[in-house]
């Protein structure tokens, strides 16, 4: 009776070649996807030779992520019989250079329009250039992220001034967070109202960034701060961005949210009161050396010294300092500029501080009065 022979196990184990060492860039922020073509061609690149079996098996333990840095990747071959030999291929992923791009409440928030003009003129402001409302916080990045968690952002009120009052970490929420469907764009939706006055800092973790956890600082470049009553972003409320109030001032459906100091959904007297009560604030930077621009406030004794020029035989060589609506000539103009000015400076400081504008009225009679003996009025 003859007994089966036994498969014949050889000694020989199948030759194996694998790839050359790579190096990429990362395609995440914590490295580099498998599904990277640089990758794909890298894995599939080992090549096995036995001289039983005509197709030995290649298998590898690549991981589902390529972090930052070097990866050692073990290929190994297996023939019918068993037999294996392993050989190992290095994978390093490199983080592209590049802070990420920071805007601040670039639109309305959702996207959503701006609105439509009213019939009285353009609007003197828009989302972008106020520092009112902040509603949306947008990074753009290099290379896409995965989305993160609030515990992966903070957000620092700095306070107004940044070097001497103390922080205060404003609370988000994980649905404030969100990212493009390409992973390159990191939107922080923000309430109404969330934003208390002040500079602001954003940090953003190494588990966001891939890198080196980043830091964005508000200063006089990039303006991160907000300041309710700064519709122009000048870095201070003052008399201009009372051209705001007064534009949306008894509209509802169509006045944009951040003029609605009081999100009562309409423009009324109650936001004049918001506005007023931070007249006069301005915003200083870290390190006091970039302060927020403000606006010189202007005195009776200024529009004094355009009716004198008027008045003068001789007029003065340097009169830039008396163009004071900016529009390069000095006349009548200038003058009513100022004492415009005066009036609403003076009829907020009696709402503000209930200081008695009776004296201003009359210094402001009498320049009239000049003007029009001047008759240069009309």
């Amino acid at each position: 009776m003859l007994i089966p022979a036994s498969p014949i196990r050889l000694p020989t184990v199948p030759t194996l070649t694998v790839p050359d060492d790579i190096t990429v860039i990362a395609n995440v922020a914590r490295g580099a996807e498998p599904t990277l073509a640089a990758i794909v061609d890298f894995l599939a690149g080992a090549t096995a030779i036995d001289i039983v079996d005509p197709e030995p098996t290649i298998a590898d333990d690549g991981p589902t992520l390529f972090p930052l840095g070097d990866t050692d990747v073990t290929f190994t071959t297996t023939d019918a019989a068993g037999n294996q030999t392993t050989s190992v291929a290095t994978v390093t992923v490199e983080q592209i250079t590049g802070d990420p791009v920071i805007r601040i409440s670039p639109t309305a928030p959702g996207g959503e329009p701006e609105p439509a003009d009213l019939p009285s003129g353009p609007q003197p402001t828009s989302w972008s250039v106020q520092r009112s409302g902040l509603r949306e916080i947008v990074a753009e990045f290099a290379v896409p992220i995965i989305l993160p968690t609030a515990a992966d952002v903070t957000l620092t009120n700095l306070g107004l001034d940044a070097d001497n009052d103390p922080d205060t970490v404003i609370e988000l929420r994980d649905e404030q967070i969100s990212i493009s469907e390409d992973g390159l764009v990191l939107t922080i939706s923000l309430d109404p109202g969330q934003l208390g006055d002040g500079v602001y800092q954003l940090e953003l973790a190494q588990s966001v960034t891939g890198a080196d956890e980043f830091v964005f600082t508000g200063n006089s470049d990039n303006e991160f701060y907000g300041l309710s009553g700064d519709w122009n972003g000048s870095g201070g409320v003052n008399i201009q961005d009372f051209a705001t109030f007064a534009y949306w001032f008894g509209q509802s459906d169509n006045a944009p949210a951040y003029v609605d100091l009081n999100n009562s959904g309409g423009i009324n007297i109650q936001d004049f009161a918001g506005f007023a009560a931070n007249f006069g604030s301005t915003i200083q930077y870290p390190d006091s050396s970039l302060e927020g621009e403000g606006e010189r406030s202007l005195s009776i004794e200024d529009a004094e010294n355009v009716i004198a020029e008027l008045q003068s035989d001789s007029p003065a060589v340097d009169r830039e300092g008396l163009d004071h609506n900016g529009d390069g000539s000095v006349d009548a103009a200038d003058a009513l500029y100022v004492i415009n000015r005066v009036e609403i400076e003076a009829s907020i400081s009696q709402i503000v501080d209930g200081d008695n504008e009776d004296e201003t009225r009359e210094a402001i009679d009498q320049l009239l009065a000049q003007l029009n003996s001047l008759g240069t009025l009309f």
